[in-house]
């Protein structure tokens, strides 16, 4: 009977650690995904940025009036 108990003991204990490094990786990933998720945000932004500079300097009128500004062209 004490065998038995020992083998139980040392199987819930080697399940604990095995939860407990799942449950640590489950926490790195996520952090990770909430990481990756900001980036993501970030980089939309920036590309709707871009998107729409692409638009303005596309109108002649506006490309001109950007180089007189940034070259103090007359």
């Amino acid at each position: 009977m004490k065998v038995l108990f020992m083998v139980l003991a040392v199987l819930i204990l080697v399940m604990g650690i095995q939860i407990y490094n799942l449950n640590d990786k489950r926490v790195t990933l996520k952090r990770t995904l909430s990481n990756v998720n900001i980036e993501v945000d970030t980089l939309e932004k920036e590309n709707k940025k871009i998107q729409a500079d692409m638009e303005y300097f596309a109108d002649p009128v506006n490309l001109a009036k950007e180089f007189r500004s940034k070259f103090n062209y007359k």
